[in-house]
């Protein structure tokens, strides 16, 4: 890292400025600390036991047709998002956080097609390693290579 650079930023491809040159307003819808209990992990007692684990995710869209109708269909409803992660992360198995990160970014993008990029965190809390870590986790950040398709009428998940 160089001197004066900020720790936080996850570089220039996260940034909504380089996600499209002709990209107009970026509106970024995230959730914070969505805490979900499943059955992921290496060893295989930890599969059996399960654990906590603690998400979140910032999604850059690409239109947002909400900014001028004020309808939750027309923008990332994120009650809809959230309990997509939380189904997610209950409905699978994986060993490592990096595959689970990687499956609901996969999975978040087929969805909404008009999501242009996703930065996804997901955290264990008091992990069961040799070390003593409040917690641990992997950030996933992930820029669609295609152009995102804009959202017509209601968009995602159809309840």
């Amino acid at each position: 890292m160089e001197p004066g650079e900020n720790p936080t930023h996850f570089g220039p491809l996260w940034d909504p400025a380089n996600i499209s040159a002709n990209a107009g307003d970026s509106l970024t819808v995230h959730i914070r600390d969505l805490d979900v209990y499943a059955y992921h992990g290496v060893p295989d007692a930890e599969q059996a036991v399960g654990h906590r684990y603690r998400v979140d995710l910032d999604a850059v869209l690409a239109a947002c047709p909400a900014l001028e109708t004020d309808r939750v269909a027309e923008t990332l409803d994120y009650g809809l998002v959230g309990r997509f992660i939380a189904e997610r992360i209950r409905g699978t198995q994986f060993r490592t956080l990096e595959r689970l990160a990687d499956d609901i970014a996969d999975r978040l993008m087929r969805e909404w097609p008009y999501i242009r990029a996703i930065r996804l965190s997901i955290r264990k809390p008091l992990p069961p390693a040799p070390i003593i870590a409040r917690e641990v986790g992997i950030t996933l950040s992930r820029v669609r290579r295609a152009g995102p398709i804009a959202p017509k009428g209601p968009v995602g998940l159809v309840e």
